[in-house]
């Protein structure tokens, strides 16, 4: 018997510890941006690995997170306060952080909605942070094959998928 097809927000839920192998090396590109009074929405924030990084960084952290499972995970980390939202619908008030920061999630994102979102969460002339990463494609026969295999086979991959959008 063939399980149920999972919605994007669902089907990591059986993946949890693959995203705490996620390399702080990763974050570190934002070292520079942050600020240790900043108040930071990590969106899009799974088990907390980008959030606990940007917690000993700043001030406060909003972790943001749909998926029940990847939360919980996340709760282990004191410190961070855990949302229950998406991109599109943080539920964080109105001008209320100083960077949006997305690790590796940016692309489950309705782009339209989710810039709407973080304009209206963002205090006036701060940032958003996408971070995730990038795959050669043309490495090897190997990796060939397997792009080939996720094209044809993947229910939602979206191969070049590029941000066109500013706030």
């Amino acid at each position: 018997m063939l399980s149920p097809v999972k919605t994007p927000i669902e089907r990591f839920s059986n993946r949890v510890g693959f995203y705490e192998r996620y390399p702080d090396a990763a974050l570190a590109v934002l070292g520079d941006v942050l600020r240790p009074d900043s108040v930071l929405a990590d969106i899009g924030s799974g088990t907390g690995i980008s959030s606990r990084w940007l917690l000993r960084r700043s001030s406060r952290v909003y972790a943001v997170e749909p998926n029940d499972a990847m939360r919980e995970r996340s709760r282990e980390q004191p410190g961070l306060i855990h949302v229950n939202g998406t991109a599109e619908a943080t539920g964080l008030a109105d001008a209320s952080v100083d960077a949006v920061v997305c690790a590796t999630a940016f692309h489950w994102f309705d782009v339209d909605a989710a810039r709407r979102e973080f304009a209206r969460i963002l205090r006036p002339r701060e940032n958003v942070v996408l971070l995730w990463n990038i795959r050669k494609r043309a490495a090897s026969a190997l990796q060939e094959g397997y792009e080939q295999l996720i094209a044809e086979f993947a229910t939602d991959y979206q191969p070049q998928w590029v941000c066109r959008h500013t706030l």
